[in-house]
């Protein structure tokens, strides 16, 4: 039995047989380091940070395909907050994933959770409300990743990823606040109450058929942009906020069996002294035809003791 200090992986459930291990031998992996050197990418990364009664952590794991072929990983993430003692708090949470077929994708990955999440803290941009803010931070990204395609002379097809953003603004005469939301490509954003019940707060983004995707820097989600948006006034916040790539929103199917698996892990990781690192350990779960990079960013409310009801939400 391994020691409780440290992070147990979950037994995640398949769609067909709730309940069932999907464990896949590992010694058959290999984990190969980059040749390429140029834009590197580590191979985990974690961080996390205290804001008031809310704890926001992420991590970010290479996939065990691109670690075989000696690859980079190609998610990316980014977490901000409000610097201490500016009322009301917000925080912000970001996750990228680079397309596999794209030979910068891992920068433009990198580069879009960067931009985002450093758009919403500039000082020129506390003076707009928060929509508008949101708003101008998303789209200045875009700019962003057409200024490096211009920058490296590549096509911005190359920087390809997807981005999901999750912007909360805190209401200081209730207990709730503003969730903000944006979403190109697939992935998840969600929040969840102590049972581990999601809450959709962004619809998904993909084609009709398996492993594909829309990404940021396409036509089709400049086509679509403002549907991409979403706000809501939640009364009462929740236990906690969820975004992650589709390698892990992906092996969680189906959400109302492994979603209380995983925020049960969530929650005991909460108290442990480097939150970020044990989360990495966690990214390392095995389940049968999962290869892909994992990146899992959250937000979860410290104060919060006994089980917490649906979240109410107020559009």
């Amino acid at each position: 039995m391994e020691s409780d200090t440290k992070t147990r992986a979950p037994q995640l459930c398949s769609e067909g047989s709730p309940g069932s291990e999907l464990v896949a031998p590992s010694g058959a992996w290999r984990e190969l380091d980059p040749t390429d050197q140029s834009d590197p990418v580590p191979p985990t990364e974690h961080c996390a940070i205290g804001l008031g009664n809310w704890l926001l952590f992420g991590a970010s794991r290479r996939g065990r395909s691109h670690a075989h072929a000696g690859t980079y990983r190609e998610d990316a993430f980014a977490i901000t907050s409000s610097p201490m003692g500016e009322e009301p708090h917000w925080w912000a949470l970001a996750v990228a994933d680079g397309a596999g077929s794209c030979r910068l994708s891992r920068v433009g990955a990198g580069r879009a959770v960067r931009e985002v999440t450093t758009n919403l803290g500039r000082p020129e941009s506390l003076k707009s409300g928060p929509e508008k803010r949101f708003r101008g931070a998303v789209l200045n990204t875009l700019g962003a990743l057409e200024r490096e395609a211009r920058l490296r002379s590549c096509d911005i097809k190359d920087l390809s990823c997807t981005l999901l953003v999750l912007f909360w603004v805190e209401d200081p005469e209730c207990r709730g606040g503003t969730v903000f939301t944006f979403q190109a490509g697939d992935g998840l954003i969600v929040s969840t109450d102590q049972q581990g019940r999601f809450h959709s707060l962004a619809a998904q983004d993909g084609e009709s058929f398996a492993g594909t995707t829309h990404f940021f820097t396409g036509q089709h989600v400049w086509d679509t942009w403002d549907c991409r948006f979403a706000n809501i006034r939640v009364l009462e916040s929740p236990f906690g906020f969820l975004a992650m790539s589709d390698g892990v929103s992906d092996d969680l199917v189906p959400y109302d069996a492994n979603g209380p698996i995983i925020v049960k892990e969530l929650s005991r990781i909460l108290k442990r002294q480097d939150p970020g690192a044990e989360l990495v350990d966690l990214l390392g779960y095995e389940k049968r035809g999962s290869f892909d990079d994992r990146t899992l960013v959250c937000a979860f409310r410290r104060d919060i003791g006994a089980a917490t009801p649906t979240v109410p939400l107020h559009v």
